[in-house]
């Protein structure tokens, strides 16, 4: 009898051969992704979303649906979960943003306040504030030595 490979007479993995390591995951739809990416400028994309709006404005629901998909997602989302998050304060894009940190490598840690401090900013459109804002009345780079030099460590 050959070697099957670990797989029984039909071509299945056989009882007790646990496999492969199998494709990478996502790598094919990265791929495809990144050709369709380089393929379409933002521009251009910009000209099909525009048209998109005019035919679901026009009375197009295939329009409309596509459009949907991209803005509110696919499933919709209910909207008792919606409330529910919103009473208890959940911000679904600070929490992808929480857990994409959490998933990095970095090495620098964000707590979720800080993150919503941030976000509270951007969407003000308020500056950084520096982060070693020492609270004095002088509007001085306070991390700047009085020397000009760009750093003071030692």
């Amino acid at each position: 009898m050959s070697d099957r490979g670990g797989r029984d007479p039909r071509g299945r993995f056989a009882v007790g051969n646990p496999g492969g390591p199998g494709r990478p995951r996502w790598q094919t739809e990265v791929t495809y992704l990144a050709a369709v990416r380089d393929a379409v400028p933002v521009e251009i994309w910009r000209e099909i979303v525009n048209q998109a709006v005019a035919e679901a404005l026009a009375g197009n629901r295939h329009a409309r649906e596509w459009l949907s998909r991209y803005l509110v997602g696919d499933p919709a989302p209910r909207l008792s979960d919606v409330l529910a998050a919103d009473l208890a304060g959940v911000d679904p894009v600070l929490d992808k943003a929480v857990n994409l940190l959490a998933a990095s490598e970095s090495d620098e840690v964000i707590h979720a306040p800080e993150l919503r401090e941030i976000r509270r900013r951007l969407e003000q459109g308020e500056a950084e504030p520096d982060a070693d804002d020492q609270g004095d009345d002088e509007d001085v780079d306070d991390d700047i030595p009085p020397d000009g030099s760009e750093s003071s460590e030692k």
